[in-house]
């Protein structure tokens, strides 16, 4: 019902382990891609050191798409099986599901906080 359940520890794990993949993730496109491309460029037109214009404009397209790339590897907000939230939390959705007359939802719904 988009209500809060509580503080859940398991949510809070998955959230910083997603935060972290995806700060993990984002400096690839500077330190991996960028590299490779400015490699490629300058093999291929067979000079030796690539002019500083080129390198700036090879490393702001990359980051300007690889950035909004990586943060979209992890949404803000995750879902989580109802199974691998605390016990007073599951009874608590589970209560707040008969009370409302609904079938209870096989997974809750927890924000990030990025």
């Amino acid at each position: 019902d988009g209500q809060p359940l509580g503080l859940s520890r398991a949510a809070g794990e998955r959230a910083v382990r997603d935060t972290c993949v995806t700060r993990l993730l984002m400096p690839v496109g500077n330190f991996l891609i960028v590299p490779a491309v400015v490699w490629l460029y300058t093999a291929a037109r067979r000079i030796r050191q690539p002019s500083l214009a080129t390198q700036v404009a090879v490393t702001a397209a990359v980051f300007s798409v690889w950035l909004p790339t990586a943060a979209s590897f992890y949404p803000p907000v995750g879902s989580l099986a109802l199974d691998e939230i605390e016990p007073h939390l599951r009874s608590e959705a589970e209560a707040r599901a008969r009370r409302a007359g609904r079938v209870v939802s096989p997974s809750v719904e927890y924000e990030r906080g990025v």
